[in-house]
C-alpha cells in the first residue's frame, strides 16, 4: 500500500507551521474578547458573534465561488452534529469559568490531546505509538506549570463543564479532519458555523445572556476576535489535510504559551520562573514528538 503523502517528513513542515500560526490566532482571540468584555459584552454574545461572522463570511463566498457542497441528508447530519459540538464546547468552556479558576479550566481543557489519541486508537482502530502519548503527557505537565493551574476551588460543576469542553473539541478535531478532506476546510467550517450560530442565539435569548458592547471600540475588539478565530479555524483544519490529529493536538499545546506571551506583551504581565519552566517543557515535548517516526498514524481523515 502506498503511504499517505504526509508520512514524508518534508511534507509535514507546512501543516505543522499552519497549526502553529492557527493556535497563535486562537491565543490572540481571548485577549481581544476580553477587551470587548471590558466594554460590556458578554462572553455568550462574543461566542455567538464569532460563529455568526464566520458563517456570514464563508457561506456567501463559497456560494459565489461555486464551492458550496450540495446539502444532502448525510452532509446535513454531519454539519448538524459538528455545529452542536461547536456550541456545546464553547458553552461548556464559558460555564466552567463561572465555577473554577482560569488556570484549572485550561488544564482540564488541554486533556483533549489525550482524548484524540484515545479516539484514534479505540474508535478509528489506528495504533498510536506509546512515545506520542508520553510526549502528550509531558506537554500537559508543561501546561500545568505554564498556566499555574492548581486544584484550589475545584468545584465539581466547573470540572464537569471543562471536561465536556475537552471532549467536545477533541471530537470536533477528529470529525473536522475527516470532513475537511472531503469538503474542504472553508465549506466544513462555514456550514458548521451556520448551525452553531442559531443554537447560540436561541440559548442566549432564552437565558438573557446576550449583552453587546456599549461603545464603538468594543465592537472593534469583538470584530477582531471574530477575525482571529476564523483565521485560526481555517488554518487548523487545512493543516489536517496532511497532518494526523494526534500530531496536531500536540502542537496545539502551544496555545496557552502564546496566550501568556500575549498577556506579557499587551498587558505587561511577567512570566514567573515556574511558568518559564512550563513553557520550556511544552516546547521540548512538541519538538521531541516530531523527531520520532509516526508508525501507524495517518492523516486525521480516513479515506478508502
Amino acid at each position: 500500500m502506498t503511504p499517505a503523502p504526509d508520512t514524508a517528513r518534508p511534507g509535514r513542515a507546512l501543516p505543522i507551521l499552519e497549526v502553529v500560526v492557527a493556535v497563535f490566532f486562537f491565543a490572540l482571540t481571548p485577549s481581544l474578547a476580553a477587551k470587548a468584555a471590558q466594554d460590556g459584552a458578554s462572553y455568550e454574545a462574543l461566542t455567538l458573534a464569532r460563529f455568526a461572522v464566520g458563517a456570514a463570511v464563508l457561506l456567501p463566498w463559497l456560494a459565489i465561488a461555486g464551492r458550496l457542497p450540495r446539502l444532502d441528508l448525510r452532509l446535513a447530519g454531519i454539519v448538524g452534529i459538528t455545529g452542536l459540538i461547536y456550541a456545546q464546547e464553547s458553552y461548556s468552556y464559558l460555564k466552567a469559568l463561572d465555577f473554577i479558576p482560569v488556570g484549572l479550566t485550561v488544564l482540564i481543557f488541554y486533556l483533549h490531546p489525550l482524548v484524540v489519541s484515545a479516539w484514534t486508537r479505540f474508535v478509528d482502530g489506528q495504533p498510536v505509538p506509546p512515545v506520542r502519548v508520553l510526549w502528550q503527557i509531558v506537554a500537559l505537565a508543561g501546561v500545568i506549570l505554564a498556566t499555574g493551574a492548581a486544584p484550589d476551588g475545584a468545584h465539581p460543576l466547573g470540572i464537569a463543564f471543562a471536561a465536556a469542553a475537552a471532549v467536545g473539541v477533541a471530537v470536533g478535531i477528529v470529525l473536522g479532519g475527516r470532513m475537511t478532506r472531503e469538503f474542504g476546510a472553508a465549506a466544513y467550517a462555514g456550514l458548521s458555523f451556520g448551525v452553531a450560530a442559531p443554537i447560540m442565539l436561541l440559548a442566549g435569548q432564552s437565558t438573557g445572556t446576550l449583552v453587546w458592547p456599549a461603545e464603538t471600540l468594543g465592537w472593534l475588539w469583538m470584530g477582531g476576535a471574530c477575525v482571529t478565530f476564523l483565521i485560526g479555524i481555517l488554518l487548523f483544519f487545512h493543516a489536517l489535510h496532511r497532518l494526523d490529529a494526534v500530531s496536531a493536538t500536540i502542537v496545539a499545546n502551544l496555545e496557552p504559551l502564546f496566550a501568556i506571551a500575549i498577556a506579557w506583551a499587551v498587558l505587561g504581565e511577567r512570566l514567573t520562573p515556574t511558568q518559564s519552566l512550563g513553557a520550556a517543557i511544552v516546547m521540548a515535548a512538541i519538538i521531541l514528538s516530531g523527531l520520532f517516526p509516526r508508525k501507524g498514524l495517518s492523516p486525521a481523515v480516513n479515506t478508502p
